[in-house]
C-alpha cells in the first residue's frame, strides 16, 4: 500500500485493514479514529471476543491486560508499517460478543 494516503482514502481502507488484522481470539474490532496532524491519528479500540474468552474473566485481570497491550501495539505496528500513519491508542476496551451484538441492536433503534 502506498504511504503517502491523503486522509480520505486512508479513513476509506482502514476498516477492511483493521478487519484483516483480528487476533486470535477476537471475532471483531470496533474503533474510532481522530485525526490530529498529518500523518497521526487518535485511536479507540474495542475487542469483541467470544463470551467464553479468557479475557472476560475477572480473576485474569493480569491476563487481560497482557494481551490487550499486545493487540494494541501490534494494531499500531502494522497501521505504521503498512500506511506510514502513526495512530495513538488512548483506549482499549474489551467486550463480550452477546453484549456487542446487543449494543449494536439498541444503538440502531
Amino acid at each position: 500500500m502506498k504511504k503517502d494516503l491523503s486522509h480520505n482514502t486512508f479513513i476509506k481502507v482502514l476498516p477492511n485493514f483493521i478487519h484483516s488484522l483480528l487476533p486470535d481470539g477476537v471475532v471483531d474490532i470496533e474503533y474510532d479514529i481522530e485525526p490530529i496532524e498529518n500523518d497521526e491519528y487518535y485511536l479507540d479500540v474495542t475487542f469483541v471476543v467470544p463470551d467464553d474468552s479468557p479475557l472476560l474473566v475477572r480473576k485474569n485481570e493480569l491476563l487481560m491486560m497482557r494481551e490487550r497491550i499486545e493487540m494494541r501495539e501490534e494494531l499500531k505496528r502494522k497501521i505504521l508499517g503498512f500506511f506510514g500513519k502513526r495512530v495513538i491508542i488512548n483506549n482499549t476496551g474489551v467486550r463480550a460478543e452477546s453484549y456487542h451484538r446487543q449494543h449494536k441492536i439498541n444503538l440502531s433503534k
